[in-house]
């Protein structure tokens, strides 16, 4: 913790982007209607909050490649304000706000969220594996 707490100390940008976002954006809030349109599910998180939190809980939350996630980050800032370049403090934040709802929900989510924030420590922000 007291890794994460440094990091999060010398990482912090002092100031983010605000917009509107989902808070839970993953591939389990993707639904496809009968009609064949992309809906977003499970809205009720919906607020204005940093951008950097958003893509750093989908970070978490939807493992994917290089090539994945860069195309996921396309359409991303194709919809919305492109987020700064703070992505690893935000991905910190995100993980720690997952792992402290994984805590009472889901054990074998909580264990890898521990694994990812271990990864933090040691400075690795590379795309976990899918």
């Amino acid at each position: 913790m007291a890794a994460l707490r440094a990091r999060l100390s010398s990482d912090d940008p002092g100031r983010a982007r605000l917009g509107l976002i989902h808070r839970d954006f993953c591939a389990d809030n993707f639904v496809i209607d009968p009609a064949g349109a992309l809906r977003v599910i499970d809205n009720e998180l919906f607020g204005v909050d940093p951008i950097g939190f958003d893509l750093g809980r989908t970070f978490h939350l939807w493992p994917m490649d290089d090539d994945a996630w860069s195309a996921f980050r396309r359409g991303y800032q194709s919809a919305a304000i492109p987020p700064s370049d703070d992505n690893d403090y935000w991905r910190v934040v995100a993980t720690l706000v997952g792992g402290r709802v994984f805590l009472t929900r889901s054990r074998e989510r909580l264990d890898d969220t521990v694994r990812l924030l271990r990864r933090f420590v040691d400075g690795d922000f590379a795309l976990p594996s899918p």
